[in-house]
Parts: structure tokens; sequence; C-alpha cells
């Protein structure tokens, strides 16, 4: 298991992972933070840049916030 700090920036002008530091992610999505839009963009994001299925992800910290922990379950 690898636990990720990510910060997302919802409405932004294109999807985009960069990743800032050891286990850090800067995560830009197109879909507005309503009804939990970003978060699905986000999950669907990063499972593509680590390669893995979004049911792997899981949100520990900061489920309505911008800063986020997510557990990445190998």
């Amino acid at each position: 298991m690898t636990i990720l700090t990510i910060h997302v920036k919802p409405r932004s002008s294109r999807d985009d992972v960069k990743k800032i530091g050891t286990n850090e992610f800067e995560v830009s999505t197109v879909a507005a933070p309503e009804e939990g839009r970003a978060n699905d963009q986000v999950m669907k994001l990063l499972a593509r840049y680590f390669n893995t299925s979004p049911s792997k992800l899981v949100v520990t910290k900061g489920e309505r916030w911008n800063d986020k922990t997510i557990l990445l379950m190998d």
C-alpha cells in the first residue's frame, strides 16, 4: 500500500497529473467540484497514471477538500 498526497485543481483548462514530490501529486481536472464530479475524474486520472483500476484507490482524508490523502492498494 502507498499513501499519496494529492492537491486537486478543479475547473482547470485540461486534465493532467503532475508529480511534485516522492508521493505528492498535483491533479488538474476540467470537472467542476459539484456532486463529486471532480473527485470521480481525479480517481480516473490517477488510475490511468498508475496503470491500475480506480477501485484500488481510496480517499482516506479530504473528500470535500482540494488537499486529499489517497491510499493506493497494490
